[in-house]
């Protein structure tokens, strides 16, 4: 199985969101009335400044100010790698993306694959091959990539959605062995803080399978990483404390309940044993009085 075809299977298809539109993406596939160009690396995406200017208000900016690219209409980003540039074209005209399989004309890309993405040749470089696939670990990289252009760019929507499939990955994909060489290879990637938020929480969850791993000694997470880790931990006890709190508050309101209904139910056992005290006490002087009263008469 392929990178790619393991990495569109690894993802839930997402359907378009009502704010999308068909006309959108045929728009993106035509480059009809197209009015700005977006080029990554030699390769050009014709795109419309109504759809793209109101989700990313860096590449607005750009184009409003007083920039070359406001003259040109041609705005660069050869820092990001073209699959990853598609996938938030992508989202700019259908809201969602898929990982796209490179094309022929790669030639270009590949000259400049060793300087354009650092994370690449970070996992090269790592001292010990980790025992899952590469291709595991590309299925992450390639969100987080995302997550990356989505901050660079400043489109919210997409950080959020390469956040939540990152996510759904960490759930559905979780390797243990894995995990280490991915924090310490995500270092540094995106500006996106809630990414890295994601991976201490996940470390937390996983804590006692993480630290019985020999790797973990040997790896520099950085101190910043630790302390996300540290602050999730209190957040987690925090939680718990509050939720112990709440149980015990909980079992004191149902012991009262409790209480309340014993109490209850000895008054009721109290006033039918005194109606039945009462009956009965009559009944020996209704008793008594026929007695007397046959004996006056005779």
């Amino acid at each position: 199985m392929s990178f790619w075809s393991e990495l569109s299977d690894s993802v839930p298809v997402m359907e378009m969101r009502q704010g999308s539109s068909p006309v959108l993406s045929q728009l993106l596939q035509s480059s009809e009335y197209s009015d700005f160009t977006l080029v990554c690396q030699g390769q050009e995406f014709h795109l419309h400044k109504n759809v793209v200017c109101v989700q990313s208000p860096m590449i607005n900016a750009a184009l409003k100010g007083d920039f070359k690219e406001s003259k040109t209409n041609i705005v660069t980003a050869d820092q990001f790698d073209p699959l990853i540039m598609q996938c938030v074209v992508d989202f700019w005209y259908k809201e969602n993306y898929r990982p796209h399989r490179p094309t022929t004309v790669k030639k270009e890309h590949r000259r400049t694959e060793n300087h354009t993405d650092p994370a690449k040749s970070e996992v090269k470089k790592s001292k010990k091959k980790s025992s899952v696939p590469k291709i595991e670990i590309e299925s992450y990289l390639h969100h987080v990539r995302v997550n990356a252009a989505a901050d660079y760019y400043q489109v919210t929507k997409l950080k959020e959605l390469s956040r939540a499939k990152l996510q759904h990955l960490l759930r559905s994909h979780w390797h243990l062995e894995m995990f280490p060489t991915l924090v310490q290879t995500i270092h540094g990637m995106t500006g996106d803080e809630e990414v890295y938020n994601l991976l201490a929480l996940f470390a937390v969850r996983h804590m006692n399978e993480l630290t019985e791993l020999p790797e973990v000694a040997e790896l520099d997470w950085g101190s910043e990483f630790t302390l996300r880790v540290l602050r999730c931990c209190g957040r987690n006890m925090s939680l718990l404390s509050s939720g112990l709190r709440k149980s015990h508050d909980d079992c004191a309101r149902q012991a009262q309940v409790l209480d309340n209904i014993d109490r209850s139910c000895w008054r009721r056992r109290t006033a039918a044993t005194l109606i039945t005290f009462d009956v009965a006490a009559v009944e020996i002087f209704f008793r008594i009085s026929i007695a007397g009263v046959t004996m006056a008469i005779m």
